[in-house]
């Protein structure tokens, strides 16, 4: 049972030392705040992909001029190939930035693939299989050349 007589001075004069501070939490301490730094730049870094604002600024660093054959900030002027059925200029724009991140040998098989399904499609989708080869051949030369 507390005493207040006599455990209350015990209590007051341990209240009453100064408290050693533990050297070994310092880097302890410095690992959480860097775990914790380290998590708010990986959710960051989510936002921004989810967002798409990483494409923006892609070309704006030496990584990003090597990563990508043209850097974002340069005026990148495409022509759309004639004979274009199924997709419309919006849709055949995106397309073809899609494939720009493919490497050569990545389109390759796709434009290989393509033909094979344009083989077996019906009437309605050939079409838009044979936009899909006429893109992707398209950008198969560029890169040729």
């Amino acid at each position: 049972m507390f005493d207040w007589d006599k455990d209350q001075e015990s209590l007051v004069a341990a209240s009453a030392e100064p408290q050693m501070i533990d050297s070994a939490s310092g880097p302890t301490r410095l690992r959480g705040r860097l775990g914790l730094g380290l998590l708010g730049l990986v959710i960051m870094l989510g936002f921004a992909y989810e967002k798409n604002l990483l494409s923006q600024v892609r070309g704006a660093s030496s990584i990003g001029l090597t990563l990508f054959d043209q850097p974002s900030f340069a005026s990148v002027v495409v022509t759309l190939p004639e004979g274009l059925v199924a997709y419309d200029d919006a849709q055949a724009h995106e397309y073809l930035r899609g494939l720009r991140l493919a490497d050569r040998a990545t389109l390759q098989d796709y434009a290989a693939r393509v033909r094979s399904d344009l083989a077996h499609a019906d009437a309605m989708l050939a079409p838009y299989f044979r936009d899909a080869e006429t893109l992707i051949l398209t950008e198969l030369t560029r890169r040729a050349d």
